[in-house]
C-alpha cells in the first residue's frame, strides 16, 4: 500500500485527510516541519500533501527541500493552501510542487489529483527504470544497481555508467574501442583506447563476478555476458 504523507498543522484536517484517504493509502501525519522531515527519513513516502503555513515554518521549505534531493525529488508534492492568489500558486509551482489545492477542497477531485500524480510517476519509472537481469539501471539519474539477493548500488563513475549501459544493453556483442570511444565521448573529453581499458579494468572491479563479467576479445574488444545459472 503506498504512503502518503500528510504535513497540516490542523487536527480536524488531519483526521479528515485520514478518514478520505485510509482505506486507499497508509497516511502518515505530521503537525510541523520536523515531524515530517522526521516521516521523510523513516519512511519510503509516495506522496506528500502540504500544508503551507506551518508553526515551525513554510510549507515552502518543505518543498524545497525535498524537489532538491536526488533521494526524495521523485516525490510528488500537493500543496493544500487556503490562499486562492495567482502569485502563491505560481510560487509553488515554481518551488517545484507537483500540485495546488485549494481549500476547501471536493473530495473526489482530491483522491483523482492524488492518483494522478501517482499514475505520472509510474509512467516516469517505466520509462527510465529498467531491469535487466539482476541489474537495475536508472537513466534518468545514471545510476545503476545489482538486485540479486540484497540490493546494493554500484558506485560508478559517468563514464563507466556510459560503458556499462552500453554493454550490458547488447549482452554478448562484442564492441571495438573506437566504437566505446564514441559511446563515452564527451564535449571535452579526450578519450584513448588506453582510457577504455582502465575504465574497463575499474568496471570489472565493481561488478560480482558472480552475476556477469566484461569479456576481452583480443585483437577485437570488449563485450558483456551474464553468468549462466548452473
Amino acid at each position: 500500500m503506498k504512503k502518503i504523507l500528510v504535513v497540516e498543522d490542523d487536527a480536524e484536517l488531519r483526521e479528515l485527510l485520514f478518514e478520505v484517504l485510509s482505506d486507499r493509502y497508509e497516511v502518515l501525519s505530521a503537525p510541523d516541519l520536523a515531524s515530517g522531515r522526521s516521516a521523510l527519513e523513516a519512511y519510503k513516502i509516495d506522496l506528500i500533501l502540504l500544508d503551507v503555513t506551518l508553526p515551525d515554518g513554510s510549507g515552502y521549505e518543505f518543498c524545497t527541500q525535498v524537489k532538491s534531493s536526488d533521494v526524495t525529488d521523485d516525490i510528488p508534492v500537493l500543496i493544500l493552501s487556503g490562499n486562492l492568489e495567482t502569485s502563491a500558486k505560481v510560487t509553488g509551482f515554481e518551488l517545484g510542487a507537483d500540485d495546488y489545492i485549494e481549500k476547501p477542497f471536493n473530495r473526489d477531485e482530491l483522491v483523482a489529483r492524488i492518483k494522478s500524480n501517482l499514475r505520472k510517476v509510474e509512467r516516469k519509472k517505466e520509462e527510465t527504470i529498467h531491469k535487466i537481469g539482476p541489474f537495475i539501471i536508472d537513466s534518468e539519474k545514471l545510476r545503476v544497481f545489482a538486485s540479486a539477493g540484497e540490493t546494493r548500488e554500484l558506485d560508478l563513475s559517468p563514464m563507466e555508467y556510459r560503458l556499462f549501459s552500453c554493454l550490458i544493453r547488447n549482452e554478448g556483442k562484442v564492441f571495438s574501442r573506437d566504437q566505446l570511444i564514441t559511446v563515452c565521448k564527451g564535449e571535452n573529453n579526450v578519450i584513448t583506447d588506453r582510457t577504455i581499458d582502465t575504465h574497463v579494468h575499474s568496471l570489472r572491479k565493481k561488478i560480482d563476478p558472480a552475476l556477469a563479467e566484461i569479456k576481452t576479445h583480443y585483437g577485437m574488444g570488449y563485450s558483456f555476458d551474464f553468468v549462466k545459472a548452473s
